[in-house]
């Protein structure tokens, strides 16, 4: 298993929306969500 830092999430972001069916939204708003646990998981 892979594990994914920050640097990582504008290209997962960008494949999400390439790859993504079924109108999930505005991707910027996912990678927020994916950064902010990224960010809290590395402060506990």
């Amino acid at each position: 298993m892979k594990m994914l830092g920050i640097k990582d999430l504008d290209a997962l972001a960008l494949g999400a929306t390439f790859l993504g069916t079924g109108g999930g939204g505005d991707p910027y708003i996912g990678r927020l969500m994916a950064e902010a646990a990224i960010l809290l998981m590395a402060n506990n």
